[in-house]
């Protein structure tokens, strides 16, 4: 809505660039924030599958300790907070893109925000495809 209101010409006539002004924050946050929200719900879940680990198939605390250290790799958390920093880029980009090319009014503001959540989607899912093939010869996977 800053392009529909004419906020970023504004910008460029005080000598700002807008995509400093606007993108690299935007940009920042979502490489910074994104990991932590993933290891935060990281350990939300685990703490669920303890949780339910316990109450529903009576398996102790030993046995729950040991079958995370069998099943959970390090590595694996490591690829998910990569993946989330990657995934961050292309949210921040695809929005900012969107935001920064949007014409007309309120209209073809909801439209911009629609494709942007429909690019970086579909971007996300083939970035996801890639990122998993390089990770799986940097970090080959080990058998069940």
């Amino acid at each position: 809505s800053m392009r529909i209101t004419e906020q970023i010409d504004a910008l460029t006539t005080f000598a700002v660039n807008p995509v400093h002004y606007l993108v690299t924050p935007r940009l920042v946050a979502a490489i910074l924030m994104l990991p932590v929200m993933t290891m935060v719900f990281n350990v939300l879940g685990l703490l669920g599958a303890y949780v339910i680990s316990i109450l529903v198939y009576q398996i102790d605390l030993g046995q729950v300790l040991e079958l995370f250290r069998h099943w959970v790799d390090p590595v694996d958390y490591i690829q998910g907070l990569i993946k989330a920093v990657a995934f961050g880029i292309v949210v921040a980009l695809t929005a900012c893109y969107q935001g920064f090319n949007v014409r007309g009014g309120a209209k073809e503001v909801g439209r911009a925000t629609t494709a942007a959540v429909v690019s970086s989607s579909v971007s996300i899912l083939i970035l996801d495809y890639f990122l998993i093939e390089i990770m799986n010869v940097i970090w080959p996977p080990h058998g069940m």
